[in-house]
């Protein structure tokens, strides 16, 4: 979870991200960014980084770390 000036962004295990409304807290976006769980995430300004996981079908190893930039202004 990371709080900015206006909004708190949560990573979930599935994936998304939820933008929250700081003061009422209520979720104002959901925002995919991941097949797999949200390892971590941060913020600067408007731009949303998150490092999290993806299936992989190809290998033996069951995971991809894969980063997602987003620029949610």
């Amino acid at each position: 979870m990371k709080r900015g000036s206006r909004l708190i962004c949560c990573g979930t295990e599935g994936g998304q991200v939820s933008l929250l409304d700081m003061n009422a807290f209520q979720v104002i976006k959901k925002l995919p960014a991941h097949a797999g769980r949200i390892a971590d995430l941060d913020t600067q300004n408007n731009i949303l980084l998150t490092c999290g996981f993806s299936p992989r079908y190809f290998r033996k190893k069951p995971l991809l770390q894969i980063a997602m930039i987003m620029d949610y202004s």
